[in-house]
């Protein structure tokens, strides 16, 4: 068990939401009690990250609550008290933020004005392919049927 948690490693990735009683799936994925008995409700057998079946694991694990996983239910309720308390009262315990608005950001652009320059990159790529040429400008001598439409 890890000494410390990070959001990303106890975010559900059903609800988007703090693991409430957690339950490792075969495929070692971790998902919310209420997320497993939704999948089941649906009659949708399978794993919502990697679509392994889970039928037959069902069969065998029927009663949900005997396989939650304790040790890191106890250690989530420890290091994240304020947000397993939130998410038990229904409200938006705040950790799919703190789990994937950092890695967005840092994925942004460095500098101001790099997307602009390199989408003007591809864009001058594409106008050397004669195909985009063919497929965007109309042929020297036609008129776009909209304007002949005209009265």
């Amino acid at each position: 068990m890890d000494p410390h948690l990070t959001p990303d490693e106890i975010l559900c990735r059903v609800c988007q939401g703090i693991l409430i009683k957690p339950i490792k799936l075969p495929c070692n994925h971790l998902i919310c009690l209420d997320c497993l008995e939704q999948i089941c409700e649906s009659s949708n057998l399978t794993c919502p990250m990697c679509r392994k079946r889970l039928s037959i694991w069902l069969r065998k694990n029927k009663n949900f609550s005997c396989i939650v996983n304790e040790p890191l239910w106890i250690q989530i309720q420890t290091e994240f008290k304020d947000e397993v308390e939130k998410k038990l009262n229904g409200q938006d315990d705040g950790l799919y933020e703190k789990s994937v608005l950092p890695t967005a950001r840092r994925q942004l652009c460095t500098t101001p004005g790099e997307f602009k320059e390199e989408c003007n990159k591809l864009i001058a790529k594409m106008e050397e392919i004669p195909w985009y040429w063919m497929s965007t400008r109309p042929l020297p001598g036609t008129e776009p049927v909209s304007l002949t439409l005209l009265p």
